[in-house]
This record gives structure tokens, sequence and C-alpha cells, in this order.
């Protein structure tokens, strides 16, 4: 899954993975990392999430990454926001108040562009990816955020032989694997979603498992 894939989702509205409506996962456990009045949150693969006007509206300082320009300015324009745009870099950056999202590819961030970032919150960039880029994806948050961030991470469980990705499956192993040396893991929440989620039933699926993980610095 390149960043040329997602572009394209995008250009071609395909775009079945984005929610109508802030996460309830994100309202129910957000709580148990106990952040800081002041926390500034890192939201990776973002897309027009209504999940970053929430964090916003609760105070919170919010730096995301997202590879679709047209996502990018999806968002504003649908809540109205204005914005301002510069260049960093490789990055096209949007900024409003609370809000800045670096457009470009997430594994060209550098650790001082996200220096004080408290919490990661990963609704949909894990599962977006196949198993090498998982590797790689998670290498590169390590590497990015070596202090104590703590981070809420929304995962995916159901038989790949039965329907292939994105989104891909991710089982408690799968997430033990990639952040266990870095991480405690722990998690919150599991419930079978099959029944709501019509277009994954279509593709053959009998279930699927959303779980909610914390995962915090030992």
């Amino acid at each position: 899954m390149q960043r040329e894939f997602w572009e394209q989702r995008w250009q071609d509205n395909q775009t079945g993975f984005h929610l109508d409506q802030v996460n309830p996962y994100l309202r129910d456990y957000w709580s148990a990392l106990n952040a800081d009045n002041n926390a500034h949150i890192f939201v990776p693969l973002c897309g027009k999430s209504l999940d970053l006007l929430w964090f916003v509206q609760q105070g919170y300082r919010v730096t995301a990454i997202e590879c679709s320009e047209i996502a990018v300015k999806a968002f504003f324009a649908e809540q109205g926001i204005d914005y301002a745009l510069s260049e960093h870099g490789p990055f096209r950056v949007y900024q409003s108040a609370g809000l800045r999202i670096y457009q470009g590819d997430y594994f060209k961030l550098e650790a001082p562009m996200l220096e004080d970032i408290t919490q990661v919150y990963d609704r949909a960039a894990l599962v977006a990816m196949p198993q090498p880029m998982q590797q790689a994806y998670a290498a590169k948050m390590i590497d990015l955020f070596p202090a104590s961030v703590s981070m809420l991470l929304v995962a995916l469980e159901y038989d790949q032989s039965l329907m292939a990705g994105p989104p891909f499956s991710l089982i408690q192993d799968d997430i033990t694997a990639l952040y266990k040396q870095h991480f405690t893991i722990e998690r919150l929440h599991q419930q079978d979603i099959i029944q709501q989620q019509p277009r994954f039933r279509a593709r053959g699926l009998d279930s699927m498992i959303e779980s909610v993980y914390k995962l915090t610095r030992p």
C-alpha cells in the first residue's frame, strides 16, 4: 500500500474507511491515556477525520500527517475552518488554531517536527498497511517518539483468507511483536462489529473484531 494507492482512493472517492462522526472509541477510551490539558496529540494518516476536530474542541494541540491533498483540503472546507498554508521540506503544512496537518509522506517525518508530542492516536493508520509496511511504520513511530509517549490504537481482526485488505487484520500478537520492546500493551475493548459492516459481509466475512489498545512506556 504505497502512498500513491491512498492518494488514488481519495481521487476516486473510494473512502469507505472515513467515518462521518467522531469515533465512539475515542470518546469512550481517550481518558485511559490520562492526557494533560496541554497535551499535544499526533494523528497519523488522518484523512479528513472528525476526530481531529474533537481533539481541538477539548483544548488539545494536534499535529497530523496525511498523504492526500484532497483529504486535507476537504477537512478544512467541510468544517469551515480557515487555514494558513506553508511549506516545510517535502511537506505542505496546513495550520489553523490548535491544528497542524503535514501533507506528505509519513516516512519522511523527522523527530524535531514532533518534539513535544505527548500522545498518539492511531485509528486507521496501522491497519491500512500490509505486514512489511506495518513493521516499517512501527519502527518509524518508535524513532519519532523516543520519550514517554502513550498511544491509543484501534485494530481489526478477521480471517484474511476470506478477504484481502485493506484494512488489514491485526491480532494482539502482531501488535505485541511490533511494539513490545518499547511499550506496555493493554487491550481495553473488543467487539465483533460485522453486523454493522455490510460491505465486509458482502466480501465474505462472518466476523470482524474491533479492538482498542492502550500502549504506554514501561
